[in-house]
C-alpha cells in the first residue's frame, strides 16, 4: 500500500471537559490505495487502535483537492479525545487543513 498520514485537527476552542477531553476531527489518509471495503476496514481498524471510535461514526472517501494528497483514500472521525500527543499522529488546528474530500 501507499504512504499513510495520520492527522488530528483540534476543534476551537479546545477547552477540556471534566475528563480532560476535547472535540477533535481525526483523519487517516493513504496514497495509492484502491477504494475497496477491505482497505476502508483496514484503515478503520488502524484508527481504532488509537481512538475509541465505532465503525458507524467513521466516514470514508477520496481527497478531491490538494497539492500533496489528491486522490488519497481518507477516513474521518469526529469525537472527544484527550488533548495530548499521540505517537505517529500530527496535530494541527482546523485552519491548517490543506485538502478537501
Amino acid at each position: 500500500m501507499g504512504r499513510i498520514v495520520k492527522r488530528i485537527y483540534w476543534n476551537k476552542p479546545a477547552v477540556a471537559d471534566e475528563d480532560g477531553k476535547v472535540w477533535a476531527t481525526v483523519h487517516i489518509l493513504e496514497g495509492y490505495c484502491p477504494d475497496t471495503l477491505d482497505n476502508f476496514q483496514r484503515l478503520t481498524a488502524l484508527l481504532q487502535e488509537t481512538f475509541d471510535a465505532s465503525a458507524e461514526e467513521i466516514h470514508c472517501g477520496k481527497v478531491h483537492t490538494s497539492d500533496w494528497c489528491k486522490n488519497f483514500t481518507i477516513i474521518s472521525w469526529r469525537g472527544k479525545i484527550k488533548k495530548q500527543k499521540y505517537e505517529d499522529w500530527t496535530a494541527a488546528s482546523p485552519q491548517q487543513l490543506d485538502y478537501s474530500f
